[in-house]
């Protein structure tokens, strides 16, 4: 009797430490939105320490991202496809790179197993001694009209203001794009599509020098 008596007790003491199971959960932390600040997006970068013939230290910053705890920094030489990776603690770092050239960059915020990526921004290096710039690649926007129809917007941009015109491509993938246009306007109205489909939008902006850019832009509308 005792032995069934022990038993019992032993019971209702681990049925009261096991709790009711409701306890709170905490909420998940995630990373904060956040964007690029310098050097601006689509110019020439004057704010740099010239550190040889050939080489250039240019200061990069961001805004902070929430509760990031490290920022990895991507720099791409849109010229030869040369990558560049920094790690840094804080939302600037300065990194030494080529005269005269045109780069993309976007930061990635990281927190343990979580990241969150920035806007990809271009600019260029200053110490270009000649006029003959690549011009950047346009800004795409898309529109559903919702009638089967959407309306495509861009904007381009060259530091030799030299623009002369262009192409706008149109397919189901990247390799199967087709001539829809080609024009000095920055935008095309009412172009039929089909809903439910995934398109490939591409735009080719050419200056005066015959120098071009290419912007791809996935878009799909459903209905």
């Amino acid at each position: 009797m005792k032995k069934l008596i022990y038993i019992l007790i032993i019971q209702l003491i681990l049925i009261s430490c096991g709790g009711s199971g409701n306890e709170p959960i905490e909420p998940e932390v995630e990373l904060g939105v956040f964007e690029l600040i310098f050097p601006e997006n689509n110019t020439l970068c004057t704010e740099g320490k010239s550190i040889s013939k050939g080489q250039v230290a240019i200061p990069l910053r961001w805004n902070i991202s929430k509760n990031a705890t490290s920022y990895k920094v991507v720099i791409i030489n849109t010229d030869t496809g040369e990558r560049t990776e920094r790690t840094t603690n804080t939302n600037s770092i300065e990194v030494n790179l080529l005269k005269g050239t045109k780069f993309s960059w976007n930061v990635i915020a990281i927190l343990n197993n979580k990241e969150k990526s920035s806007s990809t921004w271009n600019f260029y290096s200053e110490g270009v001694s000649v006029s003959n710039h690549i011009p950047f690649p346009a800004s795409i926007s898309i529109e559903d009209n919702k009638d089967g129809t959407i309306n495509i917007k861009w904007v381009g941009s060259d530091l030799d203001n030299d623009i002369a015109n262009y192409k706008v491509y149109l397919g189901e993938s990247e390799s199967t794009t087709v001539l829809i246009a080609e024009t000095t306007n920055n935008s095309i109205e009412n172009k039929s599509i089909n809903y439910n489909k995934k398109y490939f939008l591409k735009i080719i902006t050419i200056d005066e020098k015959d120098n071009s850019s290419s912007s791809i832009k996935e878009f799909r509308f459903n209905k």
